[in-house]
């Protein structure tokens, strides 16, 4: 069975915490597979649902993306 953690929520909502780098990676670090926001502002890639939140490289989300 495949797990995924919605914008890094693994154990219920963390409006606080999701689509945050830190709290993706901990869950990726648990095991489960991470469903993000990504949205592609100017020229740079950002995390975030409602607008873009964290800014994050290209190299960052191709490593996690295997």
């Amino acid at each position: 069975m495949i797990y995924y953690a919605h914008r890094g929520n693994y154990n219920g909502p963390s409006l606080d915490k999701e689509n945050s780098l830190d709290h993706i990676q901990n869950s990726l670090d648990l095991g489960f597979l991470a469903e993000v926001d990504i949205r592609f502002v100017g020229s740079c890639f950002y995390l975030g649902h409602d607008f873009p939140r964290y800014k994050v490289s290209e190299e960052w989300l191709a490593v996690r993306n295997r």
